[in-house]
């Protein structure tokens, strides 16, 4: 799939299967509203602040919003392929403080395909450093 066709896919399965996710909806007002886009490599990636209702210590996101943000762009990441599943496991590591105010980058990409079971990868970069990482197991529930 290109690129074009990847973005395509993205939101349509980001408007019908994901319609008011805390993360990545645009009608849920009271979310992230993240934005993500299909990059060339067949991942995916969004920028974003964080505003002060997201703080966990003053001055920081809260861990559990991190996480959040971690995870929904893995979740993008398979809506851009044209699949759909639910998290199983997650690992994340938190390298640095998320600052709240100052635009971030999260990106995410799969690293291995089976049949039901997908395997992803995230990270979220503020001013040239790696914030979080993750690496998650997805199960899609409803095989095509």
């Amino acid at each position: 799939m290109d690129a074009k066709t990847t973005g395509n896919t993205l939101a349509e399965f980001s408007q019908n299967v994901h319609p008011c996710c805390v993360v990545c909806s645009s009608e849920n007002e009271k979310g992230l509203c993240l934005q993500f886009n299909a990059t060339s490599k067949g991942g995916v990636e969004a920028r974003f602040r964080c505003s002060d209702v997201l703080q966990g210590y003053p001055g920081m996101a809260h861990g559990g919003i991190v996480t959040a943000i971690l995870d929904g762009a893995m979740c993008n990441c398979l809506f851009a392929c044209g699949r759909a599943a639910v998290t199983a496991e997650m690992k994340t590591r938190f390298r640095h403080s998320l600052a709240l105010g100052k635009e971030a980058k999260v990106t995410a990409e799969t690293t291995k395909v089976s049949r039901r079971v997908f395997k992803l990868k995230s990270k979220i970069i503020q001013d040239g450093k790696i914030i979080a990482n993750a690496e998650a197991t997805y199960y899609d529930e409803k095989p095509k």
